[in-house]
């Protein structure tokens, strides 16, 4: 079976789960619809009598972009974030399903980067340090990268990879149409089509 969703069905996982209340699900609508036209998801058709497709990579980005909206990126920086970030991004989310469900508590992974929330303010031809900074690991990663950095590190943007899916997995679930099998199964193979970033690091110690 494909795993394949509606506009309405995605808007629906994500609205639940970043606790949407019901009068502001049409300004969340709109959020997510301009991280499409901005060309967050290039493959998704939009138009008058089109009804989009979206697969389980195109809900695992959605979700990222979404996270990255949270922690105070506009939609345009986060869609440059993850586009310039596939590497790690995909890294990030198949050392995710490689520990979901493997162990209780599971095993994390995360996304981590310097947010730099002011970056609007830096010189023009200044490098984004979100990009710059964009890397994956697991909670012994994390840990390790704020003891090296020490005192030259002043803030941290973590997302929790591991969560992200395994939250979209239960609500599909709960849904009782067996679209959560499939869903795993199209994203690690969407995963898979990406090649092993090498600046991140997959290990937990």
């Amino acid at each position: 079976m494909t795993f394949s969703l509606r506009f309405s069905e995605v808007e629906a996982i994500f609205a639940e789960l970043h606790g949407v209340a019901s009068d502001k699900r049409v300004a969340f609508q709109g959020r997510i619809k301009a991280l499409l036209r901005l060309g967050l998801l290039p493959g998704i058709m939009q138009g008058r009598g089109r009804t989009a497709a979206y697969g389980a990579g195109d809900v695992y980005m959605l979700g990222i972009a979404l996270e990255l909206l949270q922690l105070g990126l506009t939609p345009e920086r986060a869609i440059g974030v993850v586009k310039d970030g596939m590497l790690p991004i995909a890294s990030g989310g198949r050392l995710a399903l490689s520990t979901i469900n493997e162990k209780d508590p599971p095993l994390l992974s995360f996304l981590y980067f310097d947010p730099s929330a002011l970056e609007i303010l830096s010189a023009p031809d200044a490098p984004d340090a979100a990009i710059e900074s964009f890397f994956y690991g697991g909670t012994g990663v994390i840990k390790e990268h704020i003891e090296h950095f020490g005192l030259s590190l002043s803030r941290l943007a973590l997302i929790n990879v591991s969560a992200v899916i395994n939250r979209v997995y239960i609500w599909l679930r709960r849904t009782g149409r067996e679209l959560a099998v499939p869903f795993i199964a199209d994203l690690s193979e969407w995963l898979e089509s990406y090649p092993e970033d090498r600046d991140g690091d997959d290990s937990e110690a």
